[in-house]
């Protein structure tokens, strides 16, 4: 079989990916989001003190997840999407995270109230960082779906694990026990808050922000793989930084040379992010592991 001539062989196709608009409510819904489910988790507050404290809640206290649920119903309604099914998808995604918050602050109270050993009380803190970040992943979803965003920007979901496991850790060792025997109620909302908003903010921005870039590569299928994006990949296992920068040369090369290779290319860019953030999670686990031995 002869090989084909680069010369006189067709252009490589490329195909459309864009499905919608970016328009003002995409840049608005990770603040809406944010707000929306922190109101609604008082329902799974509310519902723990009331299963063990035999409590009985106010008006007041329906009123923020009622009103959060409105919210929700409310922006999804709102938001163009590109047909029924993505809305119905979309929908139901939304119906799913919100369900799962229900039982969310049993999940999270469990390693503080656990009478078992430091091990298992660390175990169940993985446990409930991970259970936050799935509800955080389908939420997210539930947008990019109902939105009709395309495929790729799904992987900006990658880096959402080690990005609220960073969180988290800036959270726990740093601001509870420095700033917050110093704030009053309110500003302990809003350091809450903003600690909720960071994973959504950070991965819905980064898929805004890199839809442009990526959008002009994805539909270009060459005869060749982008060596740059295969290096990059196999990099995002070894040196996150490394594959990130591979990944964006890559995403260049792809689009002037009209070569395969672009989920290479976004692997590389998102798995190596994931790895910087992971790096970071050891190294702070490492030094707050010293600390308390010294301590």
């Amino acid at each position: 079989m002869s090989e084909i001539n680069p010369q006189t062989a067709p252009r490589p196709v490329e195909r459309n990916f864009a499905t919608t608009e970016i328009n003002a409510l995409d840049w608005l819904a990770p603040i809406l989001l944010t707000v929306g489910l922190f109101f609604f988790q008082s329902l799974s507050v509310m519902l723990y003190f009331i299963g063990d404290y035999a409590g009985s809640p106010t008006w007041q206290a329906w009123a923020y997840p009622l009103g959060a649920l409105v919210g929700f119903v409310l922006l999804f309604t709102l938001a163009p999407s590109p047909s029924k099914r993505a809305r119905l998808q979309g929908f139901g995604l939304l119906a799913f995270g919100l369900i799962l918050t229900v039982p969310q602050f049993w999940i999270t109270m469990m390693p503080a109230t656990s009478t078992y050993d430091v091990g298992f009380s660390v175990f169940m803190g993985f446990v409930s960082m991970g259970y936050s970040t799935f509800i955080y992943a389908v939420l997210i979803s539930a947008w990019f779906i109902l939105r009709g965003y395309p495929g790729f920007t799904f992987a900006w979901l990658v880096p959402l694990a080690p990005l609220t496991a960073v969180l988290q850790m800036i959270r726990v060792s740093a601001i509870v026990p420095g700033f917050y025997h110093q704030m009053s109620p309110l500003q302990m909302s809003l350091v809450d808050g903003l600690y909720l908003l960071m994973p959504f903010a950070l991965v819905m921005y980064a898929a805004l922000l890199t839809w442009p870039k990526f959008q002009r590569v994805a539909g270009i299928r060459g005869y060749k793989t982008n060596t740059a994006a295969l290096v990059g990949f196999v990099f995002a296992f070894i040196q996150g930084i490394v594959a990130v920068i591979l990944g964006h040369i890559a995403l260049k090369q792809i689009r002037e040379r009209r070569e395969s290779g672009f989920g290479f290319a976004v692997g590389a860019i998102t798995l190596g992010w994931a790895g910087v953030l992971l790096s970071m999670f050891v190294v702070g686990w490492i030094a707050m592991g010293i600390k308390a031995i010294q301590l």
